[in-house]
């Protein structure tokens, strides 16, 4: 069985799982107006640079977030509505923000 941190090591450290063309691409800016399907940019409140992507439906949300600096990669999923993802998001991302000081 593959883990999560398998992947993870694969997609950032190899070029042969996924090249490098192709992970430009996903980390490029995001087009005002346009759907790019890419990582999204942020710098939290705490000045720490960052690459989420998360979403979902009523019955299921997911969340990823990577400080690229730190080397920090988080994966949540969550089978409940009410934007819960959003919440656990906000938490973490002020959490990080004091514990990478």
């Amino acid at each position: 069985m593959i883990t999560l941190l398998q992947w993870y090591k694969v997609f950032w450290t190899y070029d042969k799982l996924i090249s490098k063309k192709i992970k430009d691409r996903m980390l490029q800016d995001n087009i005002p107006g346009k759907e790019t399907f890419t990582l999204n940019k942020v710098t939290s409140a705490g000045g720490k640079k960052l690459f989420v992507k998360g979403g979902g439906r009523p019955d299921f949300e997911s969340q990823t977030i990577y400080w690229p600096e730190e080397r920090v990669f988080l994966f949540f999923s969550i089978n409940r509505d009410k934007d819960l993802r959003r919440l656990i998001y906000r938490d973490v991302v002020l959490f990080m923000d004091k514990q990478l000081k």
